[in-house]
């Protein structure tokens, strides 16, 4: 893993995604719970967003010809609806009837966004980058980790 960029954003994937059964198996009443998984998602998805859109989408879009631009561009554009939802999160509060809703958005949003990153772009990744940049970004992307941890 540690010289493998989609290993990197899948081991993300996948802490957000238990993060979000977590979240899913909460009662009603579980407001002080729902608020600290809200802000553990917050924190996750904001530095795997920023990872991403600083050292993986720009060395993506120089391996890519244009039609794989595409899902590029995509992924960009979806990480600024989740962000939205983010900044939503961080100043309502679980007892509010927007919270739910937004936190269920934000979930659907992120599993269509995982789905395609890593059925398509990160295959796609895999073929056309080459192997010294993808160890290049990989070591940058733990060290960037590391710095926001």
């Amino acid at each position: 893993m540690e010289n493998d960029p989609a290993a990197i954003i899948k081991e993300d994937h996948r802490k957000v995604e238990a993060l979000f059964k977590e979240y899913e198996g909460l009662g009603d009443r579980a407001h002080v719970t729902k608020r600290e998984i809200a802000d553990q998602v917050i924190k996750e998805l904001t530095v795997h967003a920023e990872m991403e859109e600083q050292l993986c989408y720009p060395r993506f879009k120089d391996a890519f010809v244009k039609e794989d631009d595409k899902m590029v561009d995509e992924a960009y554009v979806e990480h600024q609806g989740a962000k939205m939802l983010l900044e939503k999160l961080k100043v309502l509060q679980p007892e509010d009837e927007e919270f739910g809703a937004s936190m269920m958005v934000l979930m659907e949003q992120i599993r269509h966004h995982v789905k395609e990153e890593e059925n398509e772009l990160l295959p796609a990744v895999e073929k056309k980058v080459a192997p010294q940049t993808l160890e290049e970004m990989a070591a940058e992307m733990l060290e960037f980790k590391e710095a926001r941890a």
